[in-house]
């Protein structure tokens, strides 16, 4: 949860959005809109696999923010995103932020602060996911072993 006065200072550079449920808030590769702080409401976030099936990997509440990688880099945004209810949420732009850099150093340094403690996070939970799998892909690749030495007689 973000603390008041970085909501504060959100508030004040970002431009208000709202979403109706089922309203798309960012869609996959396409330009990045921003950094968004969602006041009120639930998002999912989705991606497609290599087959395009949509695989949903978040889900975000008020108080969490998204879009960080897409105004750091102003690069497309690598997910889709659903509003789920009704959305309330203010969007930092790059343009917003540069602003802010200027007029409020302070502010546009909290706001960094939690840029980095963000992607920090989901750099951590990426590797607890990676690390899951990577198990479970050796428990598969011992049975493999084991069943392969069982059908070696034939």
């Amino acid at each position: 949860m973000l603390r008041a006065d970085v909501v504060e200072g959100f508030q004040k550079a970002g431009i208000p959005r709202r979403y109706k449920a089922g309203e798309p808030v960012v869609l996959a590769n396409e330009p990045s809109t921003g950094m968004y702080l969602i006041l009120k409401g639930e998002v999912r976030v989705i991606i497609r696999d290599a087959q395009g099936q949509e695989i949903t990997v978040a889900t975000m509440h008020a108080g969490q923010t998204m879009g960080e990688i897409s105004l750091l880099l102003d690069q497309p945004h690598s997910a889709t995103v659903i509003a789920q209810t009704e959305v309330e949420a203010l969007l930092l732009t790059q343009s917003r932020l540069r602003d802010l850099r200027e007029a409020d150093p302070q502010l546009a340094m909290q706001l960094y602060e939690i840029l980095a403690f963000t992607l920090a996070s989901h750099i951590m939970d990426q590797n607890r996911t990676l690390a899951g799998l990577r198990r479970e892909l050796d428990l598969v690749q011992k049975r493999l072993d084991e069943r392969k030495e069982v059908f070696s007689y034939f």
